[in-house]
């Protein structure tokens, strides 16, 4: 037990740092929580994404390959292939110089890309990870993910010294309550996220210490240890007859059991010398054999030797650790189930934050029950950032749609409206003097927003979704475009009966009248 005087420090550090942490973090947890569901919203805004799904591809790759490399004038030095996969349900080929091309895997067909942008994937990824504040966002990032590792053991401690005296405390009681449950799933993302946003972007001082002054960049050093280059072998000018790419894909797998072929590498192709490579991860560990610590199977095509094999027990340390941590930040390789269960952790864990906040804010209030101030400056700028994102976020889904697709400079604009209405939150935040007025308002924006999003969307698409109704699959275009309605429903229903609800109604002025 911690006597009197520390105990006062520890709560005085935990409630300054945490005012710092909880708006850097909020941002970051939102759109993690968003980004979890990163396969279906690039299905959803890829136009070429929108063909029927079957129980079963029916592709050949070899056949596939040829015709790639006959249309495209591909270098058969070098070729790519990365099949379908919960991700992205596409075959997509290349090689070092040529555009990527994608391919339908129950057909076979070219897909038309010309429209395809993954913006909104790419956007909401970089809010989450800091990077679309030019040079110190990423940063913040880590350093709001160490200080909430450091809050979560703080808040632990205070738990165990102050419990008994807030236990009756609505927000501390739900604070601690989530933050206890969710202990082990916050120091593992507070951990990753420190780890990918501070470590790695300051690493310069210890990799010039450590390279005696002969370089500061990380991966420049230690990218070619832990993902070394492909050795591509001469060429002979001479070609003899390979084995299908299928078969040579199975006898992979009998070398090294339990692999998931993700991509396949064919290097110095059509010539005698040829390889193939089979790259993927292990079903029975995808914790480390994520991506950073891929394994894989040479094989000599001719005869189908294996030529090079790496297990897990040839990975590298640093590998593996990489891959756990990218493994369970990026749950890359799960499908819905897992997402949908790190969702609700997620929820938990914003709600944690917060409540955290309101502990805070209630003490402030307390202070002001006269006074027109109801909530300070920094409450009314936590209502934009914790409420005023949300519709702000279903903007960014109506514009994407909404706006026309040839509209010069596109993104910028998109990014305008959002940042704009974002600011724009902050005044109503301000000018409501009624918190829960000022929650209702942004709950029937944000239902507003989602159910134009469905329409612009339908309008724009209506093409491919009429094509896709007449195949009778709920493909996830249409689960994603009905997730959104039920959204709307559900937000428009706040805004009715909110007032109704006994936990709101102390955010409310005529509560204290």
């Amino acid at each position: 037990m911690l006597n009197k005087l520390n105990l006062q420090y520890l709560i005085k550090a935990h409630t300054q740092l945490g005012l710092f942490a909880v708006f850097f973090f909020f941002i970051s947890a939102f759109f993690g929580t968003i980004i979890l569901f990163l396969p279906q919203i690039q299905t959803w805004e890829n136009p070429s994404r929108y063909f029927e799904y079957k129980k079963e591809y029916n592709y050949k790759l070899d056949e596939i390959v040829k015709r790639t490399i006959q249309e495209e004038s591909y270098n058969t030095k070098y070729i790519e292939i990365k099949l379908p996969s919960y991700k992205d349900n596409v075959i997509s080929i290349n090689d070092q110089t040529s555009r990527t091309k994608h391919i339908n895997p129950y057909t076979s067909k070219m897909l038309d890309t010309t429209f395809d942008s993954s913006f909104l994937s790419k956007f909401f990824n970089n809010l989450h990870s800091g990077r679309n504040i030019p040079k110190i966002g990423q940063q913040l990032m880590g350093i709001a993910s160490i200080l909430i590792i450091f809050l979560t053991i703080s808040g632990v401690i205070l738990y165990f010294n102050k419990h008994k005296k807030n236990l009756q405390n609505f927000h501390f009681r739900w604070h601690k309550n989530i933050s206890l449950i969710l202990l082990p799933y916050i120091l593992v993302f507070s951990l990753t996220g420190a780890f990918l946003g501070f470590m790695l972007p300051f690493s310069a001082p210890i990799t010039y210490s450590a390279s005696k002054a002969t370089s500061s960049s990380t991966g420049a050093l230690v990218r070619p240890i832990l993902f070394p280059k492909d050795k591509i072998p001469k060429k002979s000018s001479s070609f003899e007859e390979f084995q299908s790419i299928d078969t040579l894909m199975q006898k992979a797998k009998e070398a090294l059991p339990h692999l998931k072929v993700s991509s396949i590498k064919l290097l110095q192709w059509n010539d005698k010398n040829a390889q193939i490579k089979f790259i993927g991860h292990l079903d029975n560990n995808k914790i480390l054999t994520d991506k950073s610590n891929k394994l894989h199977v040479l094989l000599n095509p001719i005869d189908g030797t294996v030529l090079e094999k790496k297990d897990l027990s040839d990975s590298h340390i640093g590998n593996k650790i990489l891959s756990s941590f990218y493994y369970f930040h990026f749950i890359r390789n799960e499908t819905l189930l897992v997402r949908v269960l790190y969702f609700f952790a997620s929820m938990g864990f914003i709600l944690s934050l917060a409540f955290g906040f309101l502990i805070w804010s209630d003490k402030k209030a307390k202070k002001h029950v006269q006074n027109d101030a109801y909530y300070n400056f920094t409450g009314r700028f936590a209502m934009a950032i914790m409420f005023g994102v949300i519709p702000t976020s279903a903007l960014m889904l109506l514009s994407y749609w909404a706006l026309p697709s040839g509209l010069f400079e596109k993104v910028i604009w998109m990014k305008g409206v959002f940042y704009s209405f974002w600011a724009f939150t902050l005044l109503l935040s301000v000018y409501y003097e009624d918190i829960l007025d000022l929650l209702k308002s942004f709950a029937l924006l944000t239902s507003i927003f989602l159910f134009s999003a469905i329409i612009a969307h339908i309008m724009a698409t209506k093409t491919y979704l009429i094509a896709l109704l007449k195949t009778n699959s709920m493909h996830p275009v249409i689960c994603f475009d009905l997730v959104l309605l039920t959204l709307s429903v559900l937000f428009f229903l706040f805004y009715k009966y909110s007032y109704k609800i006994k936990f709101l109604s102390k955010y409310s002025r005529s509560h204290y009248a």
